[in-house]
């Protein structure tokens, strides 16, 4: 898996090794380090090509209208998430390919190869 986020690379990477979590993560894309911040679709791209994939391949995991903008920007499967939604917008109204209310229902979702 791999993260791409609006927070800063550092913060991000901060937060995950505080939670114990880092070495779930193949990458850290933060607003500074992508091609372009979302809700333009280069930052997600960026995370393809460092997997090695097409769009087709990945899913997007989010919970903003810029997470399900940037996901249908390119061309890509996404899944909206009721937690840790921070927006006055219910999030199954954003755009989402699919939404979920808990983390279990995305290994439903995904291929593991």
């Amino acid at each position: 898996m791999g993260i791409v986020s609006n927070n800063r690379q550092l913060v991000i990477e901060r937060v995950l090794e505080a939670n114990g979590i880092a070495d779930y993560f193949m990458f850290v894309i933060g607003e500074d380090t992508a091609d372009e911040p979302k809700p333009a679709p280069g930052g997600i791209l960026q995370a393809c090509r460092r997997f090695g994939v097409d769009t087709e391949a990945c899913l997007m995991v989010g919970d903003s209208m810029s997470d399900s903008l940037a996901a249908s920007a390119a061309k890509m499967r996404s899944v909206g998430v009721s937690w840790n939604h921070h927006d006055t917008t219910p999030v199954e109204t954003m755009g989402f390919s699919v939404t979920i209310e808990h983390p279990e229902e995305l290994l439903s979702l995904v291929q593991v190869s």
